[in-house]
């Protein structure tokens, strides 16, 4: 009797398994630490301005805890000889929309409660759902109607995205601020020693322990000055958004060798994209109480469209050019979602800088004093600029959808509809 050939172990679950069941250890762990540390805290004088921030933290951890869940289901099942179809959620745009109807309420309740006792046990609890719900009627808007393929790899996709993604573009962007301060001291140094002088100082300064209100004024005058700003623009608005949209979609990289179709590439970018933007903003957030956490949240909201669009614009990219060789779109598209998100990083940055440095920079640089000035309405436009390409690209896809193949890789079966024949052909 012959036995059956032995079936090949599917490399990609695995290293999908491992990589989720590494982040649901850590992840598990670290919640339980941070909640004990809490609670701790809440006990303990002294440590209650702390409390707010490990709360965040511990529902941070534990919602990337949960959304590992269903990659190691996925992966399981396929490495069983079992793959399992797609867990059909009826009517998710209809939630979603249900889920921003209610948003708004949520904002004003997280805000009356920024000042209370309260703050630092409800409020994290109720970040989730201030930056989560907008992120998801993003997603769910931009993938409207289009095929997102196998579930196993959507929800490995999030994982990637939300364990390695933002750690590989932290290491890098950090690097490059290295790289950046050094060239800047080279320069300072040459062209400008008199300022090299005075950041020497004020870091001497700082380690000498020098009064808070001394060394907020030093440090303006440092970085009131033109060059320095010219620097910080160049490495938040032009270097970090660079390696931010490539990084982003980087776990699209793992299926170029199946040639996903742009549709399909545009559908895994948005979820890199959405992955990335809520991990990102829910750690920005966790330091957030008081009279900032309103415009904290909106402003994360912002920032969550555009990181989906651009994310996803970069997958319809890639997608293009992996599938049907144009690499020019590609091009076009990574110029595109880099022009985009270093705007709306320029305008962000001078809105905050700009006041902090006083009215003297008003005269030394008039061009940025504006932007700061209109920097509301720039950041509200580009918003607008966001939801266009994103409405604009699900529609456009939706067309092309209908002549292209099914899902790639799915493990849910379709039927193909006969194509149409000619009168008188059997």
């Amino acid at each position: 009797m012959e036995t059956p050939p032995r079936r090949a172990t599917h490399i990609p679950s695995v290293f999908q398994l491992l990589l989720s069941g590494v982040g649901v250890l850590v992840c598990g762990l670290a919640a339980l630490l941070l909640f004990a540390s809490g609670l701790i805290g809440l006990t303990t004088s002294g440590e209650k301005g702390n409390t707010s921030f490990l709360f965040s933290t511990a529902w941070v951890a534990l919602l990337v805890f949960a959304l590992l869940l269903p990659s190691i289901v996925y992966a399981i099942a396929r490495l069983s000889g079992h793959p399992l179809s797609a867990i059909a959620l009826k009517n998710r745009y209809v939630i979603a929309v249900a889920g921003l109807v209610i948003w708004p309420f949520l904002l004003v309740v997280g805000n009356n409660l920024s000042d209370s006792p309260e703050a630092s046990i409800v409020l994290p609890f109720l970040q989730l759902f201030a930056i989560g719900l907008p992120l998801w009627w993003f997603l769910e808007t931009g993938q409207r109607g289009l095929s997102t393929g196998s579930p196993q790899r959507t929800w490995g996709m999030a994982s990637f995205s939300l364990l390695l993604s933002p750690l590989t573009a932290l290491i890098i962007e950090l690097i490059a601020m290295v790289v950046m301060a050094v060239l800047a001291f080279v320069i300072i140094g040459v062209h400008q020693p008199q300022l090299l002088d005075q950041l020497n100082y004020l870091m001497t300064q700082y380690r000498a322990g020098l009064d808070p209100s001394m060394a907020e004024q030093l440090s303006r005058e440092a970085l009131a000055q033109p060059g320095v700003i010219f620097c910080v623009l160049i490495l938040f608005s032009g270097i970090a958004p660079m390696i931010e949209e490539l990084i982003k979609p980087l776990a699209l990289w793992v299926i170029a060798i199946r040639k996903p179709t742009p549709a399909q590439g545009f559908v895994c970018g948005l979820i890199c994209g959405a992955a990335f933007a809520l991990l990102e903003s829910l750690g920005i957030a966790s330091s957030s109480t008081g009279d900032a956490w309103l415009l904290n949240m909106l402003q994360r909201s912002g920032t969550g469209l555009l990181h989906i669009t651009t994310c996803g614009l970069m997958g319809w990219g890639l997608a293009s050019a992996w599938s049907q060789q144009k690499y020019l779109r590609s091009g076009l598209a990574f110029c595109g979602a880099v022009l985009l998100h270093g705007t709306w990083n320029a305008f962000g940055l001078l809105m905050g800088f700009i006041p902090f440095l006083g009215p003297t920079i008003s005269a030394q640089l008039p061009v940025a004093a504006w932007m700061s000035q209109v920097a509301p309405v720039a950041l509200g436009i580009l918003a607008l600029v966001a939801l266009f390409i994103l409405l604009g690209l699900n529609r456009s896809l939706r067309k092309e959808q209908v002549l292209l193949p099914p899902p790639f890789d799915s493990n849910v079966i379709t039927e193909t509809p006969a194509p149409p024949t000619a009168p008188g052909m059997p």
